[in-house]
């Protein structure tokens, strides 16, 4: 029997978001039960798609897949990739990873299929159905995992030529091509350039100081804005090259300067609002090392608050009188075809406080709340080996009940560290009505601080001492944040 070869041009099958990230309203989250549920390690039945190719493709019912993934932490940087279970998904997640062009060819590994009759129509719908669903797998994976090729974006997609075989009735598929729609993918040495100097440009030694610092970065150089002849308002490019992005954008550049700078991050798509009405959206959680952790940030709602309210919250972390765990729901697929659920690792129920520490000169214990009495400060340090110490305030040495101040002196040796409690410039241990009207005459120059009371003004620890700081220190006196 002869064998025939054929390019079924199937471009007309535009891979079309159903739910848009930016501002479609959705009544439920997709309803999951009639998944397969799978483990992480777990491969799927073999025998599942050994049917595909011994089935017609007309009665094909694709089989649904939810990983339930936990994977080892230094696979974090692939976490979703861990997640496919398929070829057709992998070679996709690899040839976007591989090549930087908006074009890349999909290995199809010569799957075969019969079909009754073979014309282009038949091809095409049986490509749609039995092989499109774990691209897209593949394709959601790698977005999901940072898509450092930025270019690749859900609603920027098409499916070009579909090389394949025929003997009779069974038809072979060799290749297929997935094509990016943005122009903007040609840009990518200037966007590397501008990324390695923004990265270059984030401070700070921990992960939360990191990690902070980068969201300062993006909620104060990014506008929350829809782009009306591209898609890069989904990218890390829109964020970054013209600052203007959505929120999934705007996780995209978050991830990837994390993953830069050496801090541990993913991307999670999910649903926001009051359960009854939602909207589709993106966030990150960050893993915080020395608690093992994991901490949610929105840096998109940061940004439109001017504020880092949801930096490193947990689940039960209350913020404007709502739960962020109740009003952020991990778990969306960007398109329906998709055969799998992308899993998401269980975060922290409490917000993660950035421990007191001492400065690298010596000359500052920063970091401390207001309203800490001694007792409580002397548990931060109960079991770190820093011999007999002491605090005083002038001739005085605390007592348990006592507040610590700012300009008070941690005495450990020969070594006297001044104290600085965020919020209060004025001395008393308390950030109240009294600091903001200090503050606001350091903003207006018609009084400077200086030293540790400068140090204690950077409520919002960005470096400088502003209006953001009023802000947060009054939001703090009100009772909308519980820490500074």
């Amino acid at each position: 029997m002869s064998k025939h070869k054929k390019i079924v041009l199937i471009s007309f099958i535009v891979l079309l978001l159903i739910i848009i990230f930016s501002n479609t309203n959705v009544v439920k989250a997709e309803n999951n039960t009639q998944e397969k549920v799978i483990q992480y390690n777990e491969e799927i039945n073999t025998q599942i798609l050994d049917d595909i190719h011994s089935t017609k493709f007309k009665v094909l019912s694709t089989p649904k897949i939810k990983v339930e993934a936990n994977p080892e932490i230094e696979d974090i940087d692939n976490y979703y990739y861990t997640q496919l279970k398929t070829d057709f998904s992998r070679n996709t997640y690899n040839a976007l990873t591989n090549q930087i062009s908006n074009k890349v060819i999909i290995d199809l590994k010569n799957a075969e299929f019969n079909i009754e009759q073979v014309n282009d129509e038949n091809i095409a719908e049986c490509f749609k159905t039995n092989i499109l669903p774990y691209i897209l797998d593949g394709y959601e994976a790698y977005i999901m995992d940072g898509a450092e090729n930025y270019w690749w974006t859900p609603e920027g997609i098409q499916i070009g030529e579909l090389a394949t075989e025929y003997v009779g009735n069974k038809v072979i598929f060799n290749t297929v091509e997935v094509i990016s729609t943005a122009e903007e993918w040609a840009n990518h040495d200037n966007f590397n350039t501008k990324f390695k100097e923004v990265c270059n440009s984030i401070t700070g030694k921990s992960t939360y100081e990191i990690a902070r610092s980068i969201n300062y970065y993006i909620y104060n150089n990014v506008e929350y804005k829809i782009l009306d002849d591209t898609t890069m308002e989904q990218s890390a490019y829109g964020a970054l090259i013209l600052k203007q992005a959505v929120c999934e954008g705007q996780a995209q550049l978050f991830k990837l300067m994390c993953k830069e700078k050496g801090i541990k991050c993913l991307n999670i798509y999910g649903f926001v609002g009051d359960g009854s009405q939602t909207t589709a959206h993106a966030w990150n959680y960050v893993y915080e090392p020395t608690k093992k952790q994991w901490y949610a940030v929105d840096v998109t709602w940061n940004t439109s608050y001017k504020d880092s309210l949801y930096f490193m919250v947990g689940s039960d972390t209350e913020i404007n009188g709502v739960k962020f765990g109740r009003n952020h729901i991990a778990g969306f697929k960007q398109f329906t075809m998709q055969t799998y659920t992308p899993s998401t690792p269980t975060y922290s129920n409490e917000k993660y406080i950035d421990g007191i520490t001492i400065s690298s000169d010596m000359k500052y214990i920063t970091n401390i709340q207001p309203d800490t009495e001694y007792n409580e400060f002397l548990k931060e340090f109960s079991s770190n080996d820093l011999g007999t110490f002491t605090v005083t305030d002038g001739n005085n040495t605390l007592r348990e009940t006592d507040l610590l101040k700012t300009g008070q002196s941690f005495n450990i040796g020969n070594l006297s560290i001044t104290t600085v409690v965020l919020g209060d410039v004025n001395g008393d241990g308390q950030a109240d009505i009294k600091d903001i009207l200090r503050i606001n005459k350091h903003r207006l120059n018609k009084d400077q601080l200086t030293d540790c009371y400068l140090k204690a003004g950077d409520a919002n620890k960005d470096g400088t001492v502003d209006i953001k700081d009023i802000l947060r220190i009054n939001k703090f006196r009100l009772g909308k944040i519980n820490e500074i």
